[in-house]
C-alpha cells in the first residue's frame, strides 16, 4: 500500500499510451481536470501513431508508434519524461474489423504491447502500469455464469479479442520475469461518442442522418446479445482510480446493469425524440461468432476503489446524441 499512497500525495507524471484514441481524450480530461484536489497538478504525456501538433488536456504528445519502434527508442523516451504511471490504452479495437484483418489486429495490439513492456524494463524506471484489456477475453459465456467474475477464463471468439488476450499473457509474463507492477482493467461496454465503431455511436449517427433527411432508415446488426453499458466518462475515473488505489491484479470494470441490444435501441430512439424511425436488419453489420450474455460483477474493484458508475445510462445516450449532433 506504500506504493499507492505515494501516487496519491505526489504531483506525478503520466504516459498515456494511444493518446489520440478515444478513449484517451476523456482519461487525459479527468487527470488535468477531475482529479480531486489536484486539477492540472499532474503531467500528462501521450504518445501515439499520428503526427498531431497538439491534443486537448496533454502536456506533451509526441508521435511514437510502439508498434515500429524498437525498444530502445522506448527505453530512451521513459528514461527522458520519467513516468510515475503508464495507462497503456494503444490497440486497434475494432471487432468487426478484426474479423477480416487478423494478422494486422494481433501484430498490431500484441507486438506493440511486447515492444512497449520491453522498453520499460530496459529503462531506468518502474513506472505503475494500467493495461486497458477488454470483457471481449471473456468470449461467450452462458447467460447462467453471469454476471461475470474475473475468474473466468479467456475465451475469445474473435480476432481482437485474442489480440487482448495475447497482451494480457505478455504482461503476466512480464510481471513475473522482470517484476513489473501492473493493474489490467477489463472494461466491458461503453458509451462513447468518439468511437464510430460501438452500437450505441453507429446507431447515433444513423438516427442524426435520418433526422436530417439524409436516409430512410437505421440499419442494425443483431438485437439479442445482452450486454452492459457505461458511460466513457465514468471509465476514465475507473482507469485513474485503477492506478492509484488497487493492488496488483485484474479487476472488471462498467455497469453491472444488463441490457439488450435491442432495448439499447429504444432507449436511444426515445432520447433522440425519435420513436417511430424505421428500423432495418443488415446481414452485413453481424458479426460471424458474437458473444450473446455479457455483464460484469464489478464488486472487487469497488470494494477497492469505492467506484460505482456516476451517470445512468438515460443519461449518456442524451449526452451521446448532444455530441453526435453537435
Amino acid at each position: 500500500m506504500t506504493a499507492i499512497f505515494r501516487l496519491l500525495r505526489e504531483e506525478m507524471k503520466i504516459l498515456i499510451t494511444g493518446a489520440a484514441g478515444s478513449m484517451s481524450y476523456y482519461l487525459a480530461d479527468f487527470i488535468k481536470n477531475k482529479v480531486e484536489a489536484r486539477p492540472g497538478e499532474h503531467v500528462v504525456y501521450g504518445i501515439g501513431r499520428k503526427p498531431i501538433k497538439k491534443l486537448d488536456n496533454f502536456d506533451q504528445y509526441d508521435a511514437l508508434n510502439i508498434y515500429w519502434q524498437p525498444p530502445s527508442r522506448i527505453t530512451e523516451y521513459i528514461n527522458e519524461i520519467k513516468p510515475d504511471i503508464v495507462f497503456h490504452l494503444a490497440a486497434i479495437a475494432n471487432v468487426r474489423q478484426s474479423f477480416n484483418e487478423p494478422r494486422k489486429f494481433v501484430s498490431n495490439n500484441a507486438g506493440g504491447t511486447l515492444n512497449l513492456l520491453d522498453g520499460i524494463v530496459k529503462s531506468k524506471y518502474r513506472p505503475r502500469i494500467v493495461h486497458a484489456s477488454t470483457s471481449e477475453v471473456y468470449g461467450n459465456v452462458p447467460a447462467s455464469l453471469n454476471p461475470i467474475r474475473e475468474c473466468e477464463p479467456f475465451a475469445p471468439v474473435n480476432f481482437y479479442a485474442a489480440s487482448k488476450t495475447m497482451q494480457e499473457i505478455i504482461f503476466g509474463t512480464y510481471a513475473k520475469v522482470h517484476d513489473l507492477e501492473f493493474v489490467i482493467t477489463r472494461a466491458f461496454g461503453y458509451i462513447n461518442s468518439r468511437r464510430e465503431d460501438l452500437v450505441a455511436t453507429s446507431l447515433a449517427r444513423q438516427l442524426v442522418k435520418y433526422e436530417r433527411g439524409e436516409i430512410d432508415e437505421v440499419r442494425h446488426g443483431n438485437l439479442d446479445p445482452i450486454r452492459s453499458f457505461c458511460d466513457a466518462r465514468d471509465i476514465a475515473e475507473a482507469y485513474w482510480l485503477a492506478a492509484t488505489r488497487c493492488d496488483l491484479g485484474i479487476y472488471n470494470i462498467g455497469s453491472s446493469e444488463p441490457c439488450s441490444i435491442a432495448m439499447l435501441a429504444l432507449m436511444l430512439r426515445t432520447a433522440a425524440g425519435l420513436d417511430n424511425v424505421p428500423m432495418v436488419k443488415d446481414e452485413t453489420l453481424m458479426r460471424p461468432t458474437d458473444i450473446f450474455a455479457c455483464w460484469p460483477d464489478v464488486s472487487k474493484f469497488r470494494i477497492a476503489t469505492g467506484w460505482k458508475p456516476r451517470r445512468r445510462l438515460s443519461e449518456s445516450l442524451k449526452w451521446l446524441m448532444e455530441c453526435v449532433r453537435a
